[in-house]
């Protein structure tokens, strides 16, 4: 049975902007920024698709799978881009259970929202759903930094 919880979108101060959502494996994703008057800065990928962490994650390690994986897809990818300059953190692979790799920035892996379906969207911001996907604070969040 699921847990509702409210989500947030992951707001990690980056610079940039970017190109389509990667759910399988790809060599051209990149992890950049997006912004809205709203939020301001957030992770999204090279389409500008927005990227959000799940708190019951660890660095490191990811959590959400089954159904959880389904309505929120991870963030794939074969290679990784740095992060722009000047930007703090570091992005990484986190493994998965079935062999493949996560996205993550700082150890946290990364999600893209099933229901954002155009470059910029935040609806899992507005979403409730099993787990805890919380907003992080940019350069100011040590917790996910």
């Amino acid at each position: 049975m699921k847990r509702l919880a409210l989500l947030f979108v992951t707001c990690i101060a980056l610079i940039g902007s970017g190109a389509a959502v990667a759910q399988t494996p790809t060599a051209d994703t990149v992890v950049t920024i997006a912004e809205t008057p709203e939020l301001g800065q957030f992770l999204a990928d090279a389409g500008g698709m927005t990227l959000y962490i799940f708190t019951k994650d660890e660095p490191g390690k990811t959590n959400c799978y089954g159904e959880c994986a389904v309505y929120w897809p991870p963030c794939m990818a074969d290679d990784i881009s740095s992060l722009p300059e000047g930007f703090e953190g570091k992005l990484s692979m986190v493994p998965r259970d079935d062999g493949t790799e996560q996205v993550a920035y700082n150890g946290w892996p990364l999600y893209y929202w099933i229901e954002d379906t155009e470059s910029g969207q935040t609806t899992g911001m507005k979403s409730v759903m099993s787990g805890t996907w919380p907003r992080s604070r940019g350069r100011t969040s040590s917790r996910y930094h």
